[in-house]
């Protein structure tokens, strides 16, 4: 997996010229282990953590937003 850390470190690795300025952001399954999503906190600030609610929890968080405006 090649991380946002690799590509500032070792930018010579086949990054891709439009990454140079807009770096990747690490993508994670919810299922992952706890430790390797903090790790990653910390080195890169932030993470996104894939499929981490359902649709169904979501829809009416959604509703909610949309009927407030």
């Amino acid at each position: 997996m090649t991380t946002f850390s690799d590509k500032i470190h070792n930018p010579d690795k086949g990054q891709k010229p439009h990454l140079k300025n807009n770096p990747e952001i690490t993508a994670l399954p919810a299922s992952s282990p706890i430790e390797d999503i903090t790790n990653i906190i910390r080195r890169d600030g932030g993470i996104i953590i894939k499929n981490f609610i359902t649709p169904e929890e979501a829809d009416p968080r959604y509703q909610k937003l949309n009927s407030s405006q």
